[in-house]
């Protein structure tokens, strides 16, 4: 991917507090870039479709490398609230 070295700034994140919760919401390019456009006119680097997926691809990496949970987000939002309700909310009884 191109930008900076991501070994370079997953360095620079072991100074950072770990997350206690971390959620992927994932959906395809096609329907980020046209949730995106709907709302508003789009950032340089939010019509590059190939920038997208690779940064989709490195996130769904990392989720698998961390066990991080993956929220299918090309659903109906109401179904998409409710599994990161419920992540949460596990999360914090966790904690509690």
């Amino acid at each position: 991917m191109g930008g900076l070295p991501q070994e370079w700034l997953m360095e620079l994140h072991r100074f950072v507090p770990k997350s206690d919760l971390t959620i992927i919401l994932d959906a395809p390019v096609d329907t980020v870039v046209s949730r995106l456009s709907s709302r508003r006119e789009l950032e340089v680097f939010e019509v590059d479709k190939e920038f997208l997926s690779r940064v989709r691809e490195i996130l769904l990496r990392r989720a698998s490398m961390y066990n991080y949970p993956v929220i299918n987000a090309d659903r109906e939002l109401r179904l998409v609230v409710d599994d990161v309700y419920g992540l949460i909310t596990n999360a914090l009884r966790r904690v509690a």
